[in-house]
């Protein structure tokens, strides 16, 4: 059976709220916490990963790429970083906010590139500090 983007991508939103109910159920006695996730890819061409379990990695593709989504708890809020997604855990209001859900940032092809930059996307980075 052969795999398309959208199969992975909704398998792994699965596999990431599957995993974040997971922790909200088993953390229920702390007041107040964060959730930071981000993912990246690996490529293993030329290595031996059929079939192999290695803890904390997600997701096989064709044997050699895998997806790592890396999920952090932090007792305070973490700053904005491009390719990351953040949620507020309240236990004693009993809420789950989400703080943001920010795109990598991947280079564009020329004639899709306008050369004006967007207000929302520069006010909403207000604050942000720059991590090189």
């Amino acid at each position: 059976m052969k795999l398309l983007l959208g199969d992975i991508r909704n398998e792994l939103h699965n596999d990431l709220l599957r995993n974040i109910e997971r922790i909200i159920e088993q953390r229920q006695d702390k007041p107040s916490y964060w959730i930071l996730v981000y993912q990246n890819r690996e490529n293993l061409s030329g290595q031996e990963t059929k079939g192999q379990e290695r803890p904390g990695w997600t997701q096989y593709i064709e044997g050699t790429d895998l997806i790592n989504t890396k999920i952090i708890l932090l007792s305070q809020k973490p700053p904005k970083m491009v390719g990351t997604m953040c949620w507020h855990v309240d236990n004693r209001r009993g809420k789950l906010v989400r703080e943001w859900i920010l795109p990598l940032d991947r280079p564009r092809d020329e004639q899709f590139v306008s050369g004006e930059g967007a207000k929302e996307v520069f006010d909403s980075a207000e604050g942000v500090p720059i991590i090189w």
